[in-house]
């Protein structure tokens, strides 16, 4: 009888070295997914932040090209402010300016010149 005793006791009974080896292994599970999350993670937010430096990269090439070609621009005009003849050009063409013993002749556009009504009335010249 002490062995049917036996046979019934070893069948419900689970070792308790196997439990503790399934509870640690699922911890550990566990603990490699949180570990895996966090990964993915950072590396996401790693590249979102490599994006926003391309982009910031990118926008400050256009900038420094545009100032290259406003110094390439600025640079032509300092050249032709150092000939004489263009300083001339800009005087009489920008300013107005004549030579002494020079008349300044202007050609009136439409809009300067007077109307006269239709109706012949002169004393209504619209000006």
């Amino acid at each position: 009888m002490a062995s049917s005793k036996q046979k019934r006791n070893t069948g419900t009974k689970k070792p308790v070295t196997k439990m503790v080896a399934n509870n640690g292994m699922r911890w550990f599970k566990l603990l490699i997914c949180f570990v895996a999350v966090f990964a993915i993670v950072q590396i996401c937010q790693q590249l979102y932040r490599y994006n926003s430096i391309l982009k910031e990269v990118d926008s400050y090439k256009d900038q420094l090209a545009e100032a290259q070609a406003d110094y390439d621009q600025l640079q032509e005009q300092k050249k032709l402010l150092s000939n004489d003849s263009y300083i001339e050009k800009i005087a009489r063409e920008e300013l107005g300016m004549v030579k002494k013993g020079e008349v300044l002749v202007a050609i009136a556009k439409n809009s300067d010149v007077p109307t006269v009504n239709k109706s012949g009335d002169d004393s209504q010249i619209v000006h």
